[in-house]
């Protein structure tokens, strides 16, 4: 969207949590990558002199596949 800026700002979890301070995410296509690290992250959206700020919570995530072997190509999961 022409005129929107995002950014982010990512917490910092020790004993307690800080936030690094917001930084643009706008990528060379004009499309946004926002960066998520575990905790509350807080994205700003600004346009036309208007602010938005949403918190997305990221938590860290394990999985398994194929029964913990490598993939290789043509295996069937």
């Amino acid at each position: 969207t022409e005129g929107l800026t995002v950014s982010v700002a990512n917490p910092i979890v020790t004993d307690k949590m800080t936030y690094n301070g917001y930084k643009a995410v706008q990528e060379k296509s004009g499309s946004f990558a926002v960066p998520l690290v575990e905790g509350r992250n807080i994205v700003k959206l600004e346009k036309d002199g208007k602010v938005e700020y949403q918190i997305i919570t990221a938590k860290k995530v394990n999985y398994t596949i194929n029964d913990g072997n490598p993939v290789e190509a043509g295996d069937k999961i």
